[in-house]
């Protein structure tokens, strides 16, 4: 009996864990936890204004779309909207460093740790007022809510096993974007379907949007054609929005044309191995430059 007793002793904390890690595999990571305490840490930033055509989307159920470093996204009942909640992830790090005694070696340690994450949950917040605030077109941004609020806005979100959660966004920080195809399916899709035009079209304007982008002084750490940019409608839009910031120095013609081949590289091979037939159009709108 002592045996069996010691034996259920060893094997009880391994078969709790295994459950958490299978739950955690199962779902994605999604919890309702890593949503609490998500707001902006820039008193300054300000909640979009509330319309009826936001608070109507907002009736319908979003379903469990996939999850990024920054946020988890949930893709709207009619497949036009995707919500995109922030996680937590840099506002549970610090909660934990805060508990990290300041002595000897370890303090230094732990006040590195706290800049990084402060750093990381500031720009995250700063990236996406500048895709608001100056490109909300080019990154089919509907809807910016980086404080909590007042008026309930009650969401019904459904995780990667069907079960529905209730929320209230007003206490949490998110965005709605539109829903966008990926840029390499729709230009996969424009050669199957030889429309010409329309990829010829495609590579015209994503051109122009990175140029327009720095113009504008928006740099960009992580400008990956194939997991950030999406089409719709025929038009570009920056659907994962990186660490953006102010250069001001890409607005000089030489360095954009230098940045834009450098951003387009991975795309061109991905062309010349795929569908060469595309690749006289992507060389054509570089010219313009």
């Amino acid at each position: 009996m002592k045996r069996v007793k010691l034996i259920i002793l060893i094997l009880s904390p391994l078969l709790v864990w295994g459950t958490a890690r299978f739950c955690h595999h199962q779902t994605k990571g999604f919890r309702l936890s890593k949503f609490q305490g998500n707001t902006t840490c820039l008193p300054s930033q300000k909640n979009a204004s509330l319309s009826f055509e936001i608070e109507e989307i907002l009736q319908q159920k979003f379903y469990y779309f996939g999850r990024g470093l920054q946020s988890f996204a949930l893709l709207s009942e009619d497949g036009k909207t995707v919500l995109k909640i922030f996680n937590n992830r840099y506002q549970r790090r610090l909660f934990w460093l805060g508990l990290v005694p300041s002595i000897g070696r370890l303090s230094s340690w732990k006040e590195n740790r706290i800049d990084y994450n402060r750093g990381k949950w500031k720009r995250t917040y700063l990236s996406y007022q500048i895709a608001y605030d100056k490109l909300r077109a080019e990154t089919g941004l509907l809807y910016f809510h980086p404080q909590a609020s007042e008026k309930p806005m009650q969401v019904a979100l459904v995780d990667k096993i069907g079960i529905t959660h209730k929320v209230d966004l007003s206490r949490m920080g998110f965005v709605l974007q539109k829903k966008a195809m990926m840029a390499y399916d729709y230009l996969s899709l424009c050669d199957s379907t030889q429309e010409w035009d329309n990829a010829k079209e495609a590579l015209n304007t994503l051109v122009t949007l990175f140029a327009h982008k720095m113009d504008l002084g928006i740099g960009d750490n992580d400008p990956l054609i194939r997991t950030n940019i999406g089409f719709l409608d025929g038009h570009p839009m920056q659907i994962d929005i990186g660490p953006f910031s102010y250069d001001p120095s890409l607005s000089k013609k030489n360095r954009q044309k230098e940045e834009v081949i450098r951003i387009t590289r991975s795309l061109k091979h991905w062309l010349e191995n795929n569908h060469p037939k595309l690749l006289p159009y992507l060389d054509e709108a570089l010219e313009t430059l």
